[in-house]
């Protein structure tokens, strides 16, 4: 029977990624956020409001119920793999980053709308070469035990950060999130939601358990999402404090709370550690403000 139900789950993703139309590629001649041109960056506002405290809860196309949810890891590493396409753990993304070089390095993303993926900034903008990414792959749910994107991937060469990052990244690490904006809205029709995000002050929240799930770098092997759980020890006005296992590619890891409604709720992103503590990047009210602002962009097409 089980052997039965992962042959029907392959087949329906093998239909899904047949069906999937060709990507539209971005026009940068004409697009607002073309790479290499100054209007990508964007300054910081912290005057915007209407933002979205809560996204779609719901269930993706491929809901695998075959695997449990997740798995310890062997030694000293907390960390559980998570192994069953489940919410919100599908909403979080693999990022294959491909450099104007022709290198490539991973991060880690997350949906807060249908086209629009946040990162941290250091995976899309480089500081030793002063320019963007030439493009982002974006993978979600690529944390079943299977050897291909069972919910899909596309590519997008649209993207933005703040420009106060760029003058001085070492400097500037609250400013540390950019986002990767996907050309239509095809992947996420099989992903089915999105995250929602909120200040952690606004929820009451700051004593209570959290989670931060997403891709280390896999290194040619078949990639991995992590969970961790802990507290914070501390916060600022612009970033939360703990100590929970991470390693490199989970930059750009969502940090999140439930609430009563068994909803996730962001409070963070996760982009640094020194080697004490980790740190993410507040959700505060101008980097609500500011995503918000990023979910509803729609990139122009050729």
């Amino acid at each position: 029977m089980r052997r039965a139900s992962l042959t029907l789950i392959l087949s329906i993703a093998a239909c899904l990624l047949q069906a999937q139309p060709p990507q539209e590629s971005v026009s940068e001649n004409t697009d607002l956020t073309s790479i290499g041109s100054d209007e990508l960056f964007d300054f910081e506002n912290t005057t915007a409001r209407g933002y979205e405290s809560a996204g779609m809860y719901g269930e993706c196309k491929i809901a695998d119920r075959l695997f449990p949810l997740t798995k310890g890891l062997n030694g000293n590493d907390d960390r559980k793999e998570v192994i069953r396409l489940a919410y919100p753990y599908y909403c979080i993304a693999r990022l294959i980053i491909l450099k104007k070089d022709g290198k490539k390095v991973e991060g880690t993303g997350f949906f807060i709308s249908e086209r629009c993926v946040i990162t941290a900034a250091h995976n899309i903008y480089f500081d030793d070469t002063k320019e963007f990414a030439k493009e982002v792959t974006v993978i979600p749910g690529a944390n079943v035990p299977l050897d291909y994107p069972v919910l899909g991937q596309a590519t997008a060469t649209t993207m933005r950060c703040m420009k106060k990052y760029t003058e001085d990244p070492k400097k500037n690490r609250k400013y540390d999130y950019g986002a990767v904006i996907l050309p239509d809205d095809t992947l996420f029709e099989n992903v089915g939601s999105y995250l929602g995000y909120n200040d952690i002050d606004s929820l009451g929240k700051s004593n209570m358990d959290m989670e931060l799930s997403g891709y280390p770098r896999a290194d040619n092997k078949m990639p991995r999402q992590l969970k961790s759980t802990g507290k914070i020890t501390r916060y600022d006005e612009h970033h939360l404090h703990y100590i929970m296992d991470t390693s490199k590619g989970q930059s750009g890891s969502p940090v999140f709370i439930w609430n009563n409604k068994r909803e996730c709720i962001v409070v963070g992103m996760h982009h640094h550690d020194n080697g004490r503590s980790n740190q993410a990047v507040r959700v505060n009210e101008a980097v609500m403000a500011k995503w918000n602002e990023w979910s509803k962009i729609k990139p122009q097409k050729q």
